[in-house]
């Protein structure tokens, strides 16, 4: 019966035989529609390595068919930067923000993108809808360094001024991150006299 295909695809992966449930469930996915059958034809995909070029190729259909989720086009575009298909990068971040404009980490890569693609003007014009978003450390540095490298100084500088005000005049990791003094915990008399 069609309908048990995908459990029986399933199973298949449970029992480390991820090839017999692609080989069973691959005639069966539609092109047209994303059902539970994409589902586990991606789990499949996603299983091993080994099947990293069909599951990215399985991916951009899935987007040039618009049967997508930002999910799956966060997982095609981690792909894509892995294989350095940049244009491919620009149209999944370019989807992204149209869906998640305030999010400042998928704005760091459609940034990249568009350095990576020559587009200096696009970046440029994005500059002003930096302020108010939220950015993680790593993601301040890589939309700094992005703008010095299309020869932008000033925005660079800008942009970095301002995330540092935002964050209390700090981009210290450590600020995030617990300190444990060590010196607290040592016993100085004992110290200075294991020295001499």
């Amino acid at each position: 019966c069609a309908l048990m295909i995908p459990f029986i695809a399933l199973v298949y992966l449970d029992k480390g035989m991820a090839d017999k449930g692609i080989a069973l469930l691959e005639p069966e996915v539609p092109g047209n529609a994303f059902d539970f059958r994409n589902h586990v034809f991606i789990l499949l995909l996603s299983s091993n390595e080994k099947y990293n070029s069909k599951l990215f190729r399985y991916l951009g259909q899935l987007r040039e068919a618009n049967l997508t989720s930002d999910d799956l086009l966060s997982k095609e575009l981690w792909m894509a930067e892995k294989m350095m298909e940049w244009e491919r990068c620009l149209a999944i971040t370019t989807l992204l923000i149209k869906n998640n404009p305030q999010n400042g980490v998928l704005m760091e890569h459609h940034l990249m993108a568009l350095y990576r693609n020559e587009k200096s003007e696009e970046a440029e014009l994005l500059f002003g809808e930096l302020h108010g978003m939220e950015f993680p450390v790593n993601s301040v540095m890589n939309i700094f360094n992005v703008y010095l490298l299309l020869n932008m100084p000033k925005k660079a500088l800008a942009f970095l001024y301002d995330e540092i005000e935002k964050n209390n005049w700090t981009l210290v990791p450590s600020k995030y991150i617990e300190f444990i003094d060590h010196d607290l915990e040592m016993d100085y008399s004992k110290e200075m006299a294991r020295i001499q």
